[in-house]
């Protein structure tokens, strides 16, 4: 059995909730592969680092995390997906 730490990343729709969940060493992994030129010397306080980035809000409330899932919302609609549709603007 997988512990917590080691979870790959997961999504789940979950009592009405779209829930993202990684373990803080699978985060170190995925940190390590997608930028080489970053070493995680520590993963809990690595995981603050990229909640508080991910969660920082700009004066109009958004943060990276709505960015993202623009940017999905978006891919999710090119690709034919079901559940959106174009604005009309």
């Amino acid at each position: 059995m997988t512990s917590n730490k080691e979870q790959n990343v997961k999504f789940e729709i979950k009592d009405d909730q779209l829930v993202v969940s990684i373990g803080i060493e699978s985060l170190k992994r995925s940190i390590e592969h997608d930028a080489p030129e970053i070493i995680v010397t520590d993963s809990g306080q690595a995981a603050v680092a990229i909640k508080r980035v991910i969660s920082s809000e700009e004066q109009d409330g958004r943060t990276p995390f709505h960015s993202m899932i623009a940017e999905a919302a978006y891919q999710a609609l090119g690709d034919g997906e079901t559940g959106l549709d174009e604005a009309d603007c």
